[in-house]
């Protein structure tokens, strides 16, 4: 194991540990809030789909089964593709609830971009299970996930600005910073130690906009008691 292996396996784990730690007690503290359950939920959908994702490279990196890595690095893709859909999706209706805003509109909007986001992720010319790379296909799976997050990020902007102490305040930064990295990855094919600096980035920005809903949940169960 070279020293950047180690280090993105010690990154990997912290991240991972962190995001965990979080989400567990966001879920003993969730009550019967039901934005409380909404952020667990989020986080959770998160956690699971990134501990498939990193969890089995991590196996790979240290026990050297080079040979496993287009089928482990695919479905990882796959799995952290869905991930950063459904924390999206989620963090739209944990919106709603926050601000007591009707975001029904906004939520057929985006219920079409989850939709043609999965079936364009499902289709067979994705070639997951061999690690195999349609540039096309990374275009177009992309730019619904795109809208929704610049839907999710204008509404935390415009409804933040009306709250002074909102805990939400300054997470359409976090979020806006969490697809910046992807852009030149997706679309102008960035590899090599640009893309991991920029994939480092966009995991920061997530563990920051976890921490929020964390101090969401924190602050309204000491309300309560």
């Amino acid at each position: 194991m070279n020293s950047q292996d180690l280090s993105e396996c010690i990154f990997d784990i912290s991240y991972l540990s962190t995001l965990l730690i979080l989400t567990t007690k966001m879920f003993l503290r969730r009550g019967n809030s039901k934005e409380k359950h909404l952020i667990t939920w989020m986080c959770f959908s998160l956690a699971v789909c990134d501990c498939i994702q990193l969890v089995p490279r991590m196996v790979l990196i240290v026990f050297n089964w080079k040979a496993y890595s287009p089928l482990v690095d695919g479905i990882g893709f796959l799995s952290g593709a869905i991930g950063i859909t459904l924390f999206q999706r989620i963090l739209l209706e944990v919106l709603g609830c926050h601000y007591e805003k009707d975001i029904g509109f906004w939520r057929n909007v985006c219920n079409v971009l989850v939709v043609v986001r999965m079936v364009l992720l499902l289709l067979p010319n994705n070639d997951w299970l061999h690690g195999g790379h349609n540039a096309i296909m990374t275009y177009l799976q992309n730019i619904p996930v795109f809208l929704l997050g610049a839907v999710v990020i204008y509404l935390l902007f415009v409804n933040s600005r009306e709250k002074p102490h909102d805990a939400f305040r300054w997470m359409w930064i976090h979020d806006t910073l969490s697809f910046v990295p992807l852009v030149p990855i997706t679309f102008f094919h960035v590899g090599g130690l640009g893309a991991v600096l920029l994939i480092t980035l966009h995991t920061v920005c997530y563990i920051a906009m976890v921490v929020c809903s964390y101090r969401v949940v924190s602050a309204d169960r000491t309300k309560s008691e």
